[in-house]
């Protein structure tokens, strides 16, 4: 959906803070059920919260299918982001089966997975963006409902269920945590902004400097995956377990900085892919290692909750991301994009450096 959108948007004569909006919808309101839904899959599973949560997304991409104003894709990202806990579940499952010394690894490979398959939905993105939105989300709903299938057959459930009450949000937010937990958390937050604020803005960047359409986007972003799904499965794994979790998140954040720099300043198509790749591959980096090193610095809640919170966080950073990146382009043009996602990973990086965690 991601190149599709925004160009579908603009045809119901959305502007740039608008277009992020869509975007945001969907992340404040994942921001508010992830952590319930990651706690609710310690007390009744994780495999029964993950089907509501793939049913929401097949409701909220019908929806979409069937969208003929501004207001009914604003719909469509409510209903798909007050049922999206997917990923809080699926992470929260690595830590049910694995031991604490192989979530970096382990996180590596979900995240090489995750690259791999959204390589192959911007393949299809590429193909199908000519038609129009609705054909699109069409797919998307066929390929969720392949999706729950997988679920029902073979995802491992919880090896125990928590005993204690499943938190709220605000009860969540009123908790006292650890410093180095806090610490953590605020690294996530700003590594899932720079991210959004790239990834999602990425698109009218390259209308803004090239004067691209939705397919050739489309392509642009695949290409750009396509050479980060090669680092994945060529080097995140080892990587990451070589260098640590606080480690490979420090180089993650220290090559957002300079390609962000770059791709602010370059004016042609080959620099922008040079630099699209560098802030692809140290995206890549910060994903599973600072999921790895938040379970590592909690000491407070269930597995299911605190992956709960880090999907809360991601939707934090999602939410405020496309609207910094659009409102960047909309007032500094194509280098106060670039400026933005740079101080965000120089801000992560001081962040990361002042984790210390007692088994480092």
């Amino acid at each position: 959906m991601l190149p599709v959108l925004p160009f579908a948007a603009q045809r119901f004569h959305l502007g740039a803070l608008a277009i992020g909006g869509v975007f945001a919808t969907y992340s404040f309101c994942q921001l508010l059920a992830a952590p319930g839904l990651g706690a609710l899959s310690d007390r009744y599973g994780r495999r029964p919260l993950l089907l509501v949560s793939q049913a929401g997304s097949v409701i909220g991409f019908l929806v979409l299918a069937l969208a003929n104003s501004a207001g009914w894709l604003y719909v469509s990202r409510l209903i798909d982001g007050l049922t999206a806990g997917n990923i809080a579940i699926i992470w929260a499952a690595v830590l049910d089966h694995y031991p604490r010394l192989e979530w970096g690894r382990r996180f590596a490979n979900l995240s090489t997975a995750t690259g791999l398959g959204i390589l192959l939905g911007l393949i299809v993105s590429s193909f199908l963006a000519r038609y129009g939105l609705a054909v699109v989300a069409v797919v998307a709903i066929a390929l969720t409902l392949i999706n729950m299938a997988v679920t029902l057959i073979a995802f491992p459930e919880a090896r125990r269920r928590a005993t204690a009450p499943a938190l709220t949000l605000p009860q969540m937010g009123r908790t006292s945590y650890p410093r180095v937990l806090r610490l953590t958390i605020g690294a996530g937050l700003l590594s899932t902004i720079v991210q959004s604020a790239f990834l999602l803005a990425f698109p009218l960047f390259l209308a803004r400097l090239l004067g691209f359409g939705a397919s050739q986007a489309a392509v642009t972003l695949t290409v750009l995956f396509a050479f980060a799904a090669a680092f994945q499965v060529l080097a995140l794994a080892p990587l990451v377990h070589r260098l640590g979790d606080r480690r490979a998140a420090i180089v993650g954040f220290g090559l957002v900085v300079p390609g962000a720099v770059t791709i602010g300043l370059v004016k042609t198509f080959p620099l922008v892919l040079v630099a699209g790749t560098i802030i692809m591959w140290g995206i890549v980096l910060l994903n599973p290692s600072l999921t790895a090193l938040l379970g590592r610095a909690n000491r407070s809640l269930d597995e299911g909750a605190i992956m709960g919170v880090n999907q809360s966080i991601a939707s934090a950073g999602q939410m405020f991301g496309p609207l910094a990146g659009y409102a960047a382009l909309a007032v500094a043009s194509t280098a106060g994009y670039g400026a933005l996602c740079a101080i965000l990973a120089a801000t992560g990086l001081i962040t990361t450096l002042r984790v210390r965690i007692r088994d480092d």
